[in-house]
């Protein structure tokens, strides 16, 4: 029996994935060869800086995207570059709170970013509904593609 032959967009989408990881990929290397900090790094110290709030490791895990059991070590590294401070939460002193220092704020504003400075530009310029389909396409698209996470059952 064979197999059916997938829409013919699939391998456009498919090779666009492609370069997009390698971009990303030479992009992120080359963030970390001037700024000494990951493409990680960056995320959470671009969320800590752009939080109203203290948040904690899950909140900044989920908002960048990262596993709690990945985050930890990053956040042991900024803790350490002195870019990022844990401090127990005065509401609940079970909940350590994190916040980004000014050091960190300073390594952050000066770090070339994760996406190349021309890339955010020509984005920026597209105007506000063609950014807003292109972010929902791509979240449609990661929706699709995210491993199917299996239930338990009792």
């Amino acid at each position: 029996m064979n197999k059916p032959l997938p829409p013919p967009e699939l391998l456009t989408v498919t090779r666009a994935l492609r370069r997009l990881t390698q971009a990303l990929d030479s992009q992120s290397k080359q963030l970390e060869t001037l700024s000494g900090m990951t493409a990680s790094q960056w995320l959470c110290l671009q969320a800590l800086a752009q939080s109203a709030r203290p948040l904690s490791a899950r909140e900044l895990a989920d908002w960048v995207s990262l596993t709690p059991g990945t985050i930890s070590p990053v956040l042991d590294r900024l803790e350490i570059k002195g870019w990022v401070q844990r401090t127990r939460s005065v509401e609940d002193r079970r909940r350590i709170d994190l916040e980004i220092t000014d050091t960190g704020r300073s390594q952050w504003q000066s770090a070339p970013g994760v996406l190349p400075t021309q890339g955010v530009a020509q984005f920026a310029a597209l105007g506000r509904e063609r950014r807003k389909a292109l972010a929902q396409s791509l979240e449609d698209l990661t929706a699709l593609l995210a491993p199917i996470k299996e239930t338990t059952r009792t």
